[in-house]
């Protein structure tokens, strides 16, 4: 039996709460005139198999484009955003695009575990 899959390329994240946070994501094609949001949640529920099933919407990172005509931007948290995170939660993160013609699609998306030093 095949299986078509449109999921998102999984990115885990780390850093030490309190610690401003800047990763670049290379997205690898031109990305001029999309939309692009990356979200931070912290997971409420969880199906049986594990999948999340309820969340709360907690913030959005910073976005700085370095190259967007080659898929290229810096995504960042500051310090208070990390600051009041626990390491004792779950967290998640995404980053969707709107390319022209409103296609949606979520293309990174992971684990988020904030570490005390």
């Amino acid at each position: 039996m095949a299986t078509i899959s449109s999921l998102p390329e999984t990115v885990d994240l780390e850093f030490v709460i309190g610690d401003e946070f800047t990763f670049e994501v290379n997205l690898g094609l031109n990305v001029t005139g999309y939309t692009l949001h990356a979200t931070l949640f912290r997971a409420t529920a969880f199906s049986a198999n594990g999948d999340m099933i309820g969340w709360e919407m907690l913030g959005t990172f910073t976005q700085s484009p370095i190259d967007l005509s080659q898929g290229r931007l810096s995504l960042t948290l500051n310090e208070s955003q990390t600051g009041y995170m626990s390491p004792n939660e779950n967290y998640r993160w995404s980053l969707r695009w709107i390319a022209p013609g409103t296609i949606t699609k979520t293309v990174r998306a992971g684990k988020v575990t904030p570490r005390m030093f």
